[in-house]
């Protein structure tokens, strides 16, 4: 009636799932808490932002930046 009882592997797995689920609830809390968590990584920056950035560090002066920014609202 009770061969399943036997032996008590159940319980390591039991035990075991517990700790695996303490452990993801863990990391997802503390990639949260620094924010990282559902923030866009590795995306290519966009044609506005690039231009941006190029004014910023000077590569650009601002009458060209504003030349192209014109052309690519176009």
């Amino acid at each position: 009636m009770f061969e399943y009882w036997h032996g008590g592997w159940h319980m390591w797995w039991m035990g075991a799932s517990w700790i695996i689920g303490l452990v993801m609830v863990a990391l997802f809390v503390g990639t949260w808490v620094h924010g990282r968590a559902f923030q866009p990584s590795g995306l290519p920056e966009g044609p506005e932002a690039m231009l941006k950035r190029r004014s910023a560090s000077g590569e650009i002066n601002t009458d060209e930046y504003d030349q192209r920014l014109i052309e690519l609202r176009k």
